[in-house]
């Protein structure tokens, strides 16, 4: 019964974080090169992007093709 008392108090429910740890969106890019919007030009990061997408698209066919290769 206390416990829930405490749990409904206000001043406990508050949010205390740092204005650093609030103003953290926007470090993290998760590409590993510059996009548009982060000031690279468009053609090159097309040209990454399909490079990078493509890369990870072929791994699994890659892998099935070794391993008939292996079996053969």
């Amino acid at each position: 019964m206390l416990v829930s008392r405490l749990a409904r108090a206000p001043a406990l429910r508050q949010l205390h974080t740092t204005a650093r740890l609030r103003s953290g969106h926007g470090d993290y890019n998760h590409l590993p090169f510059v996009a548009p919007f982060q000031g690279a030009k468009s053609a090159p990061f097309g040209l990454k992007m399909v490079v990078f997408l493509s890369v990870g698209f072929a791994i699994p066919f890659v892998a099935v093709q070794y391993q008939h290769a292996k079996k053969a």
